[in-house]
């Protein structure tokens, strides 16, 4: 550093009252009293911007409203909307038991007793039996699954996933689904009675089902015997899934 002494390397903690830092030169220039006079001058040039900040702001208005605060207004106005009874369902209400009859089958939801369902003019209407936060929340989960109840029973849920790798098949043989994924034997997936595969490709599985759950659950099973790696890609994965990929080693 020689004979000359950066300002940024003086501060109070280092130097002591009127003295420099040991082994350095002295510097008559640089004392206690220069640096505090210093960052004194910064701190109320600091304090005087953030003055003027705030009072630009006040000054303004009110701010823009945000996505957060638009998405906020949108999941408000859904929850106060009513499920819409599709033709073809039939909704039964005894107690806190809700249940959905349609094409596809029969599914039944308890409802919690934080929250209240009423069945009236084709439509089921959720709502909070008070303002407490748990109720809230539960007033958003229960009309999820309402939800997801009724569109179940009348058009059913769809996952797909897909198979990449040489030599890497699936097909239904039976009541099980058999597939080939780079082991020394094959998989027998046995298939639950409350959902359905199908394989219109040695390379495609589509599990379908009422129940939505049920079919994310099915898929997440299927997918875990061979879930896919990130050098070549080879595995079973989701159709709308993205796989990261990873540079392999440079020879």
């Amino acid at each position: 550093m020689g004979n000359k002494i950066r300002w940024g390397v003086l501060s109070t903690a280092n130097i002591g009252l009127k003295k420099v830092i040991p082994g350095m030169q002295r510097c008559e220039h640089a004392t206690v009293d220069a640096i505090a006079s210093r960052d004194l001058a910064k701190a109320r040039e600091d304090h005087d911007d953030a003055a003027e900040q705030r009072g630009r702001y006040a000054v303004a208005g009110p701010r823009e409203r945000s996505d957060r605060d638009r998405r906020s207004d949108d999941q408000q106005s859904d929850l106060e909307n009513p499920v819409a009874i599709p033709e073809g369902v039939s909704i039964e209400l005894s107690g806190q038991r809700l249940t959905a009859k349609g094409r596809l089958g029969t599914l039944c939801l308890v409802v919690n007793n934080e929250v209240s369902a009423t069945v009236a003019d084709g439509n089921v209407t959720v709502a909070p039996k008070d303002e407490s936060k748990r109720a809230r929340a539960l007033w958003g989960t229960t009309r999820a699954l309402v939800n997801n109840m009724v569109t179940g029973v009348a058009t059913g849920f769809t996952r797909n996933l897909e198979i990449n790798g040489v030599g890497y098949r699936a097909s239904v043989q039976g009541n099980a689904l058999n597939l080939q994924l780079g082991y020394s034997h094959d998989i027998a997936y046995p298939i639950p009675p409350d959902v359905q595969i199908a394989c219109e490709r040695p390379t495609v599985i589509a599990v379908t089902g009422a129940d939505r759950q049920r079919v994310g659950q099915v898929a997440a099973e299927i997918r875990a015997f061979r879930p896919p790696e990130p050098y070549k890609g080879k595995g079973i994965k989701y159709s709308d899934e993205t796989v990261r990929r990873k540079e392999g080693k440079k020879k």
